[in-house]
């Protein structure tokens, strides 16, 4: 009777490690729901749904878009980690909930609360200024803004002045920074001359290259992508890392619940390599100005916490 029931616990054993096994390789059995902690029609989402379209293919489930906007970016985020650790829902974010958890004197949460599946890509912060004969390159513009401590002024929402922030600080230059809640309004004052210069996306300041503005700083550790460098037709601007300044791309990154299973995080980051390299989806995100640049599960993950300590010495330059 022992002998029976020691063999009855090995069987279920196996049997419970099939299932396991079984489940695991069924995963993604239900189709992923995709958090976009903004409102539609922005770069997350129009990236998202990019991804949707041929999300099938390649995960054999589709992708549900939720856009959850509020808090910062925070709201979303809250909702992913009040849901399973499933591998079944996962945020697709930017920088800007992180600054907004970071800015908070208690924050609900910390930005570390959370599993990286991978990077789609990231946006280069580009600093423009307009023509005149105070400063024409990022060399000029250094010298000015030292002779003139905080009268030059720079516009832009939170993540792209947190670029340019600890760049001005680690050149001994002092600036004033003017925050936006949109893109838009940025824009709008600049080319206004409102203020002396902008701080924005690569989709935001290449359009508006013209013989009365220049493009004085890449604030970023990537070089432009093809597609922008023919949209430019000269010179580029020189990039923050080269010139040997702390400095990084914006990501757009996707996580997961922190207690997912590695299992499942591999296995989605493996799924959504091969999405991001489907040659549709590469086509329709180039249209929009900027290229997928993918960077699977664990070296985005060494690459977001890089992040999180490169925002969180940068972000008091703003007050």
């Amino acid at each position: 009777m022992t002998r029976f029931l020691r063999n009855l616990a090995i069987a279920a054993h196996i049997l419970g490690l099939g299932s396991a096994v079984s489940a695991d390789t069924q995963y993604p059995a239900k189709p992923i729901t995709w958090i976009v902690p903004f409102s539609a029609g922005g770069g997350a989402d129009t990236w998202t749904r990019i991804l949707a379209e041929r999300a099938e293919i390649h995960f054999g489930q589709p992708f549900i878009i939720q856009n959850m906007p509020g808090g910062g970016g925070v709201i979303g985020w809250q909702e992913l980690l009040n849901r399973p650790a499933d591998g079944l829902t996962v945020i697709h974010a930017s920088p800007t909930p992180i600054i907004t958890l970071l800015s908070e004197v208690q924050p609900l949460f910390q930005p570390t609360q959370i599993k990286l599946a991978g990077y789609l890509g990231a946006y280069e912060t580009l600093l423009a200024g307009h023509a005149n004969e105070n400063y024409q390159n990022w060399d000029g513009l250094l010298a000015y803004a030292k002779k003139n401590p905080g009268a030059l002024t720079v516009a832009g929402t939170n993540a792209p002045l947190i670029s340019v922030a600890g760049i001005f600080k680690e050149a001994g230059a002092e600036v004033t920074f003017v925050p936006y809640q949109g893109t838009s309004d940025a824009v709008t004052d600049f080319l206004g001359g409102h203020v002396d210069l902008l701080a924005g996306t690569t989709t935001s300041v290449i359009g508006l290259t013209s013989s009365e503005i220049n493009i004085l700083l890449n604030a970023s550790d990537q070089q432009l992508g093809d597609s922008v460098k023919d949209s430019l037709g000269g010179p580029l601007p020189p990039v923050a890392s080269e010139l040997g300044f702390s400095a990084s791309a914006n990501p757009r990154w996707v996580g997961m619940h922190p207690d997912t299973p590695d299992e499942t995080v591999a296995k989605f980051s493996e799924m959504l390599g091969a999405l991001l390299a489907d040659e549709q989806v590469i086509a329709q995100i180039s249209a929009t100005g900027e290229e997928p640049g993918f960077a699977p599960a664990d070296i985005a993950q060494e690459r977001y916490g890089n992040l999180v300590t490169l925002i969180d010495n940068s972000i008091t330059l703003l007050d």
